[in-house]
């Protein structure tokens, strides 16, 4: 049975939208019973767990939080935004066994309302309510969302001038981070946030690969894992490394990466994870919702499993910076060398390596 639901946008006088999936009410027979019933969505072959209120008189609606299998919590915000859908959007849901609603077509992404798209919208000064997740009103929460960003041309044509003087011939990076294995490279991802590469990281992952040749797979990276007591025990005894918050993170992306590859077999976790880097887009770092993990830590990920982008970590975006003649944000960074890359007619992931290579390593690869 295919039923439809309808996002919208139920805090339209916010800062931030709450974006909230509701059905027909003609179709509550066809939904779990109850104020608060268990339900999941399948999106694309991702599987998220929320509660549905489907009692009283109003239509059925859909909780304003979402979990994946490994706990981490999201906003239907996050979940909808990443999906590149806003206020009116139709979709239709194939109803499976327990309790799932399977995506099966994107009828309608829906459109916002002049002025009132995420980023670009004030809040009212009429203060708003929304239903909780038990039902009453209550003051809603604003969520993080990325900002819709507007790129100067003029910052466009000075930064592929730069990269027209400084790298007249780029080069593919043949550096050992794109090829390690899967559990190597998300620990790579982890451990270089805001840490010295060569000095710091390299040796880490030098030394993880010794010990533990045989684990090569995000998998068997759980598994060992979970030998230990915490996270912070593994980080500490084998990366060397005394720091739970970063352990924290590290297991969290972990969690996430073990989602994106699902049931497929450790032979064909790459090829998964490849799949995934290219389809991703900067934006979907928010429905992480991992402190600590931003949007630099995500397409470092993303680059690690091949794809062709960009990350703006420190280096980036002080090279942009200087080519455009003031501050960036990290945003403003990537979307700056996307264009300037692309009017040069050079390939992105290359842009970046070099820019890295040039900044870190003086050039030697």
């Amino acid at each position: 049975m295919v039923i439809q639901g309808r996002v919208r946008d139920i805090q339209p006088r916010r800062a931030q939208p709450t974006l909230e999936l509701s059905f027909n009410a003609k179709d509550r027979s066809a939904l779990p019973q109850g104020a608060r019933a268990g339900i999941s969505l399948n999106l694309n072959g991702k599987r998220w767990h929320g509660t549905i209120n489907s009692s009283g008189r109003n239509p059925p609606y859909l909780h304003t939080r979402l979990s994946q299998n490994s706990g981490i919590t999201f906003t239907c915000t996050q979940v909808f935004l990443g999906l590149d859908l806003a206020e009116g959007a139709i979709l239709d849901f194939e109803c499976e066994p327990g309790a799932t609603l399977r995506l099966v077509r994107i009828v309608n992404t829906g459109k916002w309302r002049s002025g009132n798209e995420p980023g670009n919208r004030k809040a009212s000064s009429r203060s708003s309510t929304t239903r909780n997740q038990n039902g009453p009103a209550t003051r809603g929460r604003s969520s993080s969302l990325v900002r819709t960003i507007g790129i100067k041309n003029r910052d466009v044509e000075r930064l592929a001038g730069a990269l027209k003087r400084d790298f007249p011939a780029t080069k593919s990076s043949n550096d050992r981070a794109w090829f390690r294995a899967p559990a190597l490279r998300v620990i790579d991802c982890v451990l270089s946030l805001n840490r010295r590469y060569d000095a710091f990281v390299v040796p880490r992952l030098n030394r993880f690969e010794r010990l533990y040749p045989k684990v090569a797979s995000v998998r068997s990276l759980r598994d060992l894992i979970d030998q230990f007591s915490t996270p912070a025990d593994f980080v500490h005894d084998v990366l060397d490394y005394k720091d739970p918050d970063r352990a924290r993170v590290l297991n969290a992306i972990v969690d996430f990466v073990l989602d994106i590859i699902g049931d497929t077999s450790e032979e064909s976790e790459i090829s998964r994870l490849e799949q995934w880097a290219k389809s991703a887009r900067p934006q979907d770092h928010v429905a992480l919702g991992i402190s600590g993990f931003a949007i630099a830590g995500f397409q470092y990920l993303r680059m690690l499993f091949g794809a062709n982008t960009t990350k703006p970590d420190t280096h980036i975006r002080g090279y942009v910076t200087e080519a455009v003649g003031h501050s960036v944000s990290d945003l403003e960074a990537l979307k700056l060398l996307e264009a300037a890359a692309e009017r040069q007619t050079i390939v992105l992931r290359d842009a970046d390596t070099n820019i890295w290579e040039i900044r870190v390593r003086g050039g030697k690869n």
